[in-house]
């Protein structure tokens, strides 16, 4: 049962068309943050996580990842829905030609960030991975739904707890280089933005 949503949300535009709903809701909903890269949480105090529409704009996803692990329980799942590199060449050239516009022009969001590989990079591991393409032009709208779990803290060097060895992947990152564009390290560079309106949600 949940009994409290704990919100990180940097657009006082989106705080205030939510009011209403939030009011209204069963579960209470606390502001508790604009920034990602920094919750403002104990560590191991939340019982699950979603996130939309987040990792494609903040200016270090791998930060942002990193303190949602910091402040999940283990065995707490992450649920998040985001937009990214698709895996059509055609549809990825493109996308790297329009993401320096992209990232002008919606205030810091990407288009060639991988997900799935930035939420196992993080060190979750992924429980379940929907992609598809959504309505739209096809370079905004290659779309991920998944869910990655925070596993046990490591008991003896090199392995966590209950985590063996053919431990099941159920995504396999596309490279740069498969997608069209020689391998090249992901930007973390640009504004906090507000354009894709990213949230993050926290169950304690």
């Amino acid at each position: 049962e949940v009994t409290v949503v704990m919100a990180l949300e940097p657009a006082a535009v989106a705080r205030r068309l939510a009011a209403s709903r939030v009011a209204a809701g069963a579960v209470p909903v606390e502001h508790v943050g604009v920034d990602g890269q920094t919750i403002p949480l104990d560590d191991a105090s939340c019982d699950a996580a979603l996130s939309t529409f987040t990792l494609c704009t903040v200016p270090d996803p791998g930060k942002v990842l990193s303190e949602l692990r910091r402040v999940l329980r283990a065995g707490a799942r992450f649920h998040f829905l985001e937009h990214g590199i698709a895996p059509d060449r055609t549809v990825a050239k493109w996308q790297y030609r329009l993401e320096p516009w992209q990232v002008r022009l919606a205030d810091g969001c990407h288009l060639t960030r991988d997900a799935p590989m930035l939420v196992q990079a993080a060190g979750f591991v992924m429980e379940r991975c929907e992609q598809r393409y959504a309505k739209g032009p096809k370079p905004w709208s290659w779309f991920t739904l998944g869910v990655a779990v925070k596993p046990p803290a490591p008991t003896s060097p090199g392995r966590p707890t209950g985590e063996t060895a053919d431990a099941p992947q159920t995504y396999r990152p596309t490279s740069s280089k498969e997608a069209g564009r020689p391998d090249r390290a992901q930007s973390a560079t640009g504004p906090r933005a507000s354009a894709c309106q990213d949230e993050i949600s926290l169950i304690p």
